[in-house]
C-alpha cells in the first residue's frame, strides 16, 4: 500500500509525525509520500514548508518528500481540480509524484475543501483517513460530500484537545474516531523546541520581564470576518488590558499568513501603555514559543493554540474579543463556528483591567456532558440536513438551558427557522394567539352577555383574515417548521 500524506501547515505535520509514530498507519511496509502544499493566497510569498519541515526532522519518516505546488503549476492548489478525465490526471499525477504502482492510501486535512478533496476525487479507489483540523475537527462537515468519498473515509485521526468529548465531523458517515496519544504528540512538540534554527528568537523572548504574555494573532480580517480595523484594535485593546493586568511584556505571534499592515498600532499601543513588545516572525512555530520560554498568559479570540497551550504546556489561557465575532461570523454555517462557541464556553474571558472572568463554566468534570451537548446543538443548527440525527438532543438541551446562553451561542431566527426551542414569536404566532383568546374569551360570554359576544365575534372577523395574510407571507419559514416537525419547539 503507497500512503500519501498531505499537509499544508507544521500543526498538521505535528499531528501526521505524532500518529505514524504510534502507529496508526502500520508499523512497516508501506511506502509514503509526504505531499505538502502551501494554500496561501500567494504562495511564492510564504514561507519554505518543505525546509521547515526537513529542519525538524520529519522529512525522516517518509520514502518522498513532494511539493504539490509544483506538481500543478501553474495552477493554485485551492483551484486546481483536473486537467481532464480523472483516471488520466491521477495517472499524470502519480507520475509527477514518482509514485511506485499499487493501490494508494489517502491522509488528508479539511477533506471538505482543496487539496484533500481534487486528490479524494482524483483518486477515486483510494481509502481516505481524515486528520484532526484543530478544534475544527470538533464541528460539523463543512459542506454535503460526494457520497463515493464520503463511503471511502475509513477514520478520523484527531488530537484530543476536549478530553471526553467527541467530535462530531464526517458523522453523518458514521466514520470512527481515532484519537491521537497525548506523548506521542508532546513528544513532536519537543522536536520542535530543539529547532537551532530559531535560537534568536528563543533568547530573546527569554529576557523578557517577567511576567509576559503571549497573544496568538489569527486570520480573521483576510477571510472577511471583521475588518482590518476591527482586528487591529482587538489586538491594541488585548495588550491595553494585560498592562492594567500587570504586565511588563508582550510577545504577538502573528498568524503565519496574516498581513503585516494589520498590526503597524501595536509598537505604539504597547509604547503608551508602558510594556515591552516583541512581535515573533510568522515562521516561528507557536509550539517553539511555548516550549522554550513559556508565558505568563496565552490569549487570543479563539486559535486552538488556546487548547494547545492549555492541555500540552500547562499555561494559563484567556479569550478576548469573542462576542462581537460570534454575532459578526456569517454565513451561520461558517466552520469556524463551533471552535468559536468551544472557546467562548470554555476559557476564561480576559476583562476590564486585565482581570480574568469566569465562563459558563463547560469545562470542568461534571460539565462534559453540556460541553457535547452544545457542540451538537451548535453543528446541528449549522447543518441541520447532514445532521438530521441530532435533532432530538438539541431539543433536550436548548429546552435544558438559560436564555442567557441561547442568546449568546446561536441565533434567534436560525433557531426559528428550524422550529427550535428559543425562538422569537413570529408576527403569525402573536396574531393567532389573539384570535385564540377572543374566541375563549367569546365562548365563555355568549351565554351571560349577547352584547360582549357580538363585539367578540366582530373582533374575530377583523383578525382572522390577518392571521390569513401573515401565514401566507411567512410561508417558507411555515414549510421548513413543519418539514422538521414543529410540534418538537411548543
Amino acid at each position: 500500500m503507497n500512503q500519501l500524506h498531505l499537509v499544508s501547515t507544521v500543526f498538521g505535520a505535528l499531528n501526521v509525525a505524532a500518529a505514524i509514530d504510534q502507529g496508526l498507519y502500520g508499523t512497516a511496509g508501506p511506502d509514503r509520500t509526504l505531499l505538502v502544499s502551501t494554500n496561501a493566497e500567494i504562495p511564492e510569498s510564504a514561507s519554505n514548508l518543505i525546509s521547515r519541515l526537513d529542519e525538524l526532522g520529519f522529512s525522516d519518516r517518509f520514502d518522498r518528500v513532494v511539493n504539490w505546488n509544483e506538481c500543478i503549476a501553474p495552477f493554485h492548489p485551492n483551484t486546481f481540480r483536473s486537467i481532464g478525465e480523472p483516471a488520466v490526471t491521477s495517472q499524470w499525477l502519480r507520475s509527477q509524484m514518482g509514485l511506485p504502482s499499487g493501490p494508494i492510501e489517502l491522509n488528508v486535512e479539511s477533506i471538505q475543501v482543496p487539496p484533500a478533496r481534487t486528490l479524494a476525487a482524483l483518486f477515486l479507489d483510494a481509502p481516505i483517513t481524515v486528520y484532526s483540523d484543530g478544534l475544527m475537527s470538533y464541528g460539523p462537515t463543512r459542506f454535503s460530500l460526494p457520497i463515493p468519498t464520503g463511503e471511502r473515509i475509513e477514520r478520523l485521526v484527531h488530537l484530543d484537545l476536549m478530553p471526553g468529548v467527541q467530535p462530531i465531523l464526517l458523522g453523518e458517515f458514521e466514520v470512527p474516531v481515532q484519537a491521537i496519544d497525548d506523548d506521542a504528540f508532546r513528544t513532536q512538540l519537543d522536536a520542535v523546541a530543539l529547532s537551532s534554527s530559531d535560537a534568536q528568537i528563543v533568547a530573546a523572548v527569554g529576557d523578557l520581564p517577567r511576567p509576559w504574555a503571549m497573544i496568538l494573532g489569527q486570520y480573521l480580517a483576510p477571510l472577511g470576518i471583521v475588518s482590518f480595523e476591527e482586528e487591529q484594535a482587538t489586538a491594541s485593546t488585548t495588550i491595553e488590558r494585560l498592562a492594567a493586568a500587570g504586565y511588563r511584556a508582550v510577545v504577538f505571534k502573528p498568524h503565519p499568513t496574516a498581513p503585516w499592515s494589520t498590526f503597524d498600532s501595536l509598537e505604539r499601543t504597547a509604547a503608551e501603555a508602558g510594556v515591552v513588545l516583541k512581535v515573533a516572525h510568522r515562521t516561528h512555530p507557536f509550539e517553539l514559543l511555548m516550549a522554550s520560554a513559556q508565558p505568563d498568559l496565552v490569549v487570543s479570540c479563539f486559535s486552538t493554540g488556546l487548547a494547545i497551550a492549555s492541555r500540552f504546556y500547562g499555561a494559563p489561557v484567556a479569550t478576548f474579543g469573542t462576542e462581537p465575532v460570534l454575532r459578526a461570523l456569517t454565513p451561520y454555517e461558517n466552520s469556524n463556528r463551533v471552535p468559536l462557541t468551544i472557546v467562548d464556553a470554555t476559557v476564561p474571558h480576559l476583562g476590564e483591567r486585565g482581570v480574568l472572568q469566569p465562563t459558563f463554566d463547560l469545562d470542568t468534570a461534571a460539565g462534559r456532558a453540556d460541553s457535547q451537548s452544545l457542540i451538537r446543538a451548535v453543528g446541528y443548527t449549522m447543518q441541520p440536513q447532514l445532521r438530521s440525527d441530532l435533532r432530538q438532543p438539541t431539543l433536550r438541551w436548548l429546552k435544558s438551558v438559560g436564555p442567557a446562553q441561547v442568546d449568546r451561542w446561536f441565533e434567534r431566527s436560525r433557531l426559528g427557522a428550524l422550529g427550535l426551542p428559543g425562538a422569537p414569536p413570529t408576527r403569525a404566532r402573536r396574531i393567532k394567539t389573539a384570535v385564540w383568546r377572543v374566541s375563549d374569551s367569546s365562548r365563555r360570554t355568549v351565554r351571560s352577555s349577547p352584547p360582549i359576544a357580538r363585539a367578540a365575534r366582530n373582533t374575530r372577523r377583523v383578525l382572522t383574515p390577518m392571521w390569513d395574510r401573515a401565514t401566507r407571507s411567512s410561508g417558507t419559514a411555515q414549510r421548513v417548521s413543519r418539514a422538521i416537525g414543529s410540534d418538537d419547539a411548543r
